[in-house]
């Protein structure tokens, strides 16, 4: 009786994953994150982090765990490039670490759209330390690795995400600019009306950050109640959202208030 429980037993463990992590672990260090970027606060943001970092050394075959270390990267630096005292060496440090992240996340599932925009997005943001000349080469790899992850995630709302937010960064005579940007945050948002995500542990952030970024983008093309609308579904989707709710609705409601007809409200 013994040797068949032994056997079964072994059976299980061969047909049963075994992670040294709990989906809920990994539930609550996301919470964790999400509560230091609402509040901007980048030690809460480090910390999740360094916990995601912590799970993927216990874990190193877990695609999941660098693409969660690639997150709190990306998150972090643009915390620390656009923050009261923005620290530019720092900034730099955590981009090239969530590349690193992303890129084995990749190693581990080369089908893995999401950390493929991950990886764009931050790529993205390394733009902003290396020398014009290097700028054209990053803006085509980030290019190719955005076409690459729509193929592999064609419903993946964070990869029309991130394909919105390079968009709207990237200079108009190569197609970018706020106007192609909104089309793209638009399919986003679409995108994640229609997500249901079941798996505690499993990508299911960005849907406040793409009203957020849409309203950015209709900010510099001075559809101010436009912007204004979706600053404020941002908050309806997260009202813990401190960015919107402190800086970017009421930009919006000044220049609205100030605007003339034409470009506000009839």
């Amino acid at each position: 009786m013994r040797s068949l429980a032994m056997l079964t037993i072994t059976a299980m463990l061969f047909v049963t994953p075994v992670f040294a992590y709990s989906r809920d672990e990994v539930a609550a260090i996301k919470q964790k994150l999400q509560h230091g970027v609402d509040h901007t606060d980048l030690a809460e943001v480090l910390e999740a982090r360094s916990r995601f970092q912590a799970l993927a050394g216990l874990e190193p075959k877990a695609s999941l765990l660098p693409y969660w270390v690639a997150v709190a990267d990306w998150r972090a630096s643009g915390m620390l490039l656009n923050g009261p005292k923005p620290d530019r060496e720092r900034a730099r440090r955590h981009c090239d670490a969530g590349i690193a992240a992303a890129t084995r996340a990749l190693e581990l599932d080369p089908k893995f759209a999401g950390a493929l925009a991950v990886k764009a997005g931050l790529t993205g943001l390394s733009t902003r330390f290396v020398d014009p000349a290097s700028v054209i080469s990053l803006g085509a790899q980030i290019e190719e690795d955005l076409s690459r992850a729509h193929a592999l995630g064609e419903d993946d709302p964070r990869v029309s995400l991130f394909d919105g937010i390079n968009t709207l960064h990237k200079p108009a005579f190569v197609g970018g600019g706020p106007r192609p940007a909104l089309a793209r945050l638009e399919r986003a948002i679409e995108q994640f009306g229609a997500e249901h995500v079941t798996d505690a542990a499993a990508p299911d952030w960005g849907r406040d950050d793409a009203y957020l970024w849409a309203g950015r983008a209709s900010m510099q093309i001075e559809d101010y109640a436009s912007a204004r609308a979706y600053f404020t579904q941002a908050l309806a989707i997260n009202p813990e959202n401190g960015w919107v709710r402190s800086s970017l609705l009421p930009q919006a409601e000044s220049a609205l208030a100030t605007a003339s007809p034409a470009k506000g409200e009839p």
